[in-house]
């Protein structure tokens, strides 16, 4: 979540948060109105370090493996700017690449980076292809929130190419491919972005959710524990 030009911008990360904890999202927004709530945030946590260290090393691993295959595999640089990413990610499209490794992908107030694009035969403005956004995610099983990311991603990628995206795949930490329809979660997916926005809209400052009316609260987990000694709150009596 950030501001770019005057506008507010989303990532499917925001939306994610947003389904786990509308909590933890209006934190996000706080931090992006009043800086200095940033302070508010949970330290640092190594072991979360160790895992996205795993996670980019999975992720290397699923792209050489790609690239030893001999397809056509286009890797959107680092080191551009997000406009320049973004467009560079489009002419990889147009040139019908086979795969594409990062792809910046915008639409309307979401911009987000898919692990993988990988191209398939199914027309669209393109040509007669299109592509499917491939995510990958050191888990060994999938999980609900995997979903809504590449749900947004599959969303963002009709935009570019004009057709939706058949499916979506997750690959996991076991090198096992699940592959899902998007038309099954597309209506949830919409459902909760629709509410995600308009708690966007609607953001007050001073209205603050329930903190302990969800069981995840972001990177908040010490500042919702440090309201729950003031209050003194019922949760803290055993088996409640």
């Amino acid at each position: 979540m950030k501001r770019e030009q005057g506008r507010l911008l989303f990532s499917p990360s925001d939306l994610v948060r947003f389904v786990q904890s509308p909590f933890a999202s209006w934190m996000q927004r706080l931090c992006l109105e009043v800086p200095e709530t940033k302070s508010l945030k949970d330290k640092p946590d190594p072991l979360l370090s160790y895992h996205a260290e795993k996670g980019l090393a999975h992720e290397t691993r699923y792209l050489d493996s790609l690239e030893a295959s001999a397809q056509n595999v286009v890797t959107i640089a680092d080191a551009l700017n997000n406009s320049d990413k973004i467009a560079a990610t489009i002419e990889a499209m147009q040139s019908g690449a086979d795969v594409i490794f990062q792809a910046c992908l915008s639409a309307d107030n979401f911009q987000g980076f898919a692990d993988f694009l990988v191209k398939v035969d199914k027309p669209s403005d393109l040509g007669d292809f299109s592509y499917e956004p491939w995510d990958t995610k050191l888990a060994k099983k999938p999980k609900a929130y995997f979903v809504i990311q590449l749900c947004c991603y599959a969303d963002l990628l009709k935009a570019a190419q004009g057709v939706l995206p058949d499916n979506i795949a997750i690959v996991l930490g076991t090198q096992e491919k699940v592959q899902y329809r998007t038309l099954d979660f597309l209506v949830y997916y919409q459902a909760k972005k629709t509410e995600f926005l308009e708690q966007q809209a609607s953001f007050n400052s001073t209205q603050q959710p329930d903190p302990f009316a969800y069981k995840d609260v972001g990177d908040w987990s010490e500042y919702v524990e440090q309201l729950r000694q003031q209050q003194d709150h019922l949760s803290k009596i055993a088996n409640i």
